[in-house]
C-alpha cells in the first residue's frame, strides 16, 4: 500500500516527479550502453575476432578457442598453423565487426559531454529529461544504423544533436542562473 501511496504521490501536479527523468535517463543510458557492448562481444564471437583487438584487421588470423585469444605458440608454429588453416579474417567480416565496434565507441567518445550537460541542465528537470529521452532513443538509431553500414547511422544523429544542442543551451541556463543567485527548482 505504501509503494502505491508513493506512487500516486509521483504522479500529483504538486509532487517534483520530474526530478526524476533525469536520474531514469541515466539509468537507461547505462543499460543502452551495457547493450551495445553485448553487441560487440557478438560480433566479435561470430567473426572469431580476439581479444583485445580493438578493430579488426583484415587478413589477420583468427582464433576460435574458449578464451577467443591467442595459444602461445613459437612462430614456427603460428606459421604453420595459419598456412595449414589459412582462416584469415576476411575484407567483409572486419568491416562488419568494425562497423559494431565504431558504433559503441562512438558512445563511449560521447558520455562524458552527454551525462555532464545532462547533469548541468538538471534545474530544468522536465525540459532535461525529454531531451535526455531523445538522446537515447538517437543512439539506439544510430547504433542501429551503423551496424548496417556508415550512412545509416544518419538517422539517429537527427535525434542526437538536437537533443544534444537542447541540454547544452540548459546548462548554460543553469549556470546564468546560479551566477545571478536563483534558486534552482
Amino acid at each position: 500500500m505504501t509503494l502505491l501511496t508513493y506512487t500516486g504521490t509521483l504522479l500529483t501536479q504538486s509532487s517534483q516527479w520530474p526530478s526524476l527523468l533525469v536520474p531514469l535517463v541515466i539509468l537507461l543510458f547505462n543499460i543502452e550502453h551495457m547493450v551495445f557492448g553485448a553487441f560487440v562481444g557478438m560480433a566479435r564471437h561470430k567473426h572469431g575476432i580476439p581479444y583485445p583487438t580493438m578493430y579488426a584487421v583484415p587478413g589477420t588470423a583468427r582464433y576460435y578457442n574458449d578464451e577467443m585469444k591467442p595459444q602461445q605458440k613459437t612462430e614456427q608454429e603460428e606459421k604453420k598453423d595459419n598456412e595449414e588453416k589459412a582462416d584469415l579474417i576476411t575484407n567483409s567480416e572486419a568491416y562488419a565487426f568494425n562497423l559494431v565496434q565504431r558504433g559503441h565507441q562512438n558512445t563511449i567518445e560521447n558520455a562524458p559531454f552527454f551525462l555532464a550537460i545532462l547533469i548541468a541542465a538538471w534545474p530544468y528537470p522536465l525540459a532535461a529529461g525529454i531531451a535526455g529521452l531523445i538522446y537515447l532513443v538517437g543512439r539506439a538509431l544510430y547504433m542501429y544504423g551503423y551496424m548496417q553500414n556508415v550512412k545509416s547511422r544518419i538517422y539517429g544523429a537527427i535525434c542526437i544533436y538536437p537533443a544534444l544542442l537542447t541540454l547544452f543551451v540548459l546548462s548554460i541556463m543553469s549556470m546564468a542562473n546560479i551566477a545571478n543567485g536563483v534558486e534552482p527548482y
